[in-house]
């Protein structure tokens, strides 16, 4: 792990891509959980803590909720009304191991950070997300993930050799900008600064190589604080 000194967690709770923060007697709140290699065994209990939060209650002032029913793509894991829980098949994420830089064209690719985007680089938080910054991010989370909750294997990326071409795309547009943002920690009894960067940012060279570990993090997000949300972002273009 280097100078690592955090195995990342196996799951990611996502927020409801609406900014609300109240929700009246009635109104459904939903939310994704994603279980990364050997958690995917832990979902019963994930659901049963989740049905236990809801009769303790959640945010200010302890609004206790039900827990109606977890989905899995079209398939209902579990129903309020038998309370019977059938896991889902676990998805696989193809992850290339081998970067072929020959014969490929440049061309451009556009992300959106949806969450705020806590990404260190030497210590300090990155307020401008070059591109090979974003490499090393996701290719270290990755190899985490897949080493600590999968199967053990060190992965065959030559990282410096990846890193250094990566250092050749360019940004050719950048909208993102750093957001502060505050939460609370009920265990610490402080409030904990959670800034980091949203919006959009435009790459520019080759960029085919580096598209498996891209769109992996699109599902298992990028930087700190990833277990509650942060570091989401999407491809759209």
């Amino acid at each position: 792990m280097g100078k690592y000194e955090q195995v990342p967690h196996p799951f990611i709770i996502e927020p409801p891509d609406d900014s609300g923060r109240v929700f009246n007697t009635s109104e459904r709140l939903c939310f994704n959980l994603i279980l990364v290699g050997k958690a995917i065994n832990y979902l019963p209990y994930f659901i049963l803590a989740f049905i236990e939060l809801g009769t303790i209650g959640l945010g200010r002032g302890r609004g206790k909720y039900r827990l109606i029913n977890v989905k899995d793509g079209d398939k209902t894991v579990y129903d309020i009304d038998d309370r019977q829980i059938n896991p889902g098949l676990p998805k696989e994420l193809i992850i290339s191991e081998i970067f072929n830089f020959e014969n490929v064209s440049e061309e451009d690719i556009k992300l959106r950070f949806i969450t705020h985007a806590r990404i260190l680089d030497n210590r300090d938080f990155v307020v401008k997300l070059d591109f090979h910054i974003l490499v090393k991010t996701l290719m270290r989370r990755l190899h985490m993930l897949y080493y600590f909750h999968c199967n053990e294997k060190e992965s065959l990326w030559k990282h410096n050799e990846i890193i250094d071409k990566a250092k050749e795309v360019k940004i050719a547009e950048n909208t993102s900008k750093w957001h502060d943002w505050e939460r609370y920690s009920s265990r610490q009894g402080i409030r904990m600064k959670m800034g980091g960067l949203k919006d959009t940012i435009t790459y520019r060279g080759k960029i085919e190589p580096f598209l498996s570990i891209i769109t992996a993090g699109e599902v298992l997000h990028i930087g700190k604080g990833t277990s509650f949300g942060l570091g989401k972002y999407v491809i759209i273009e």
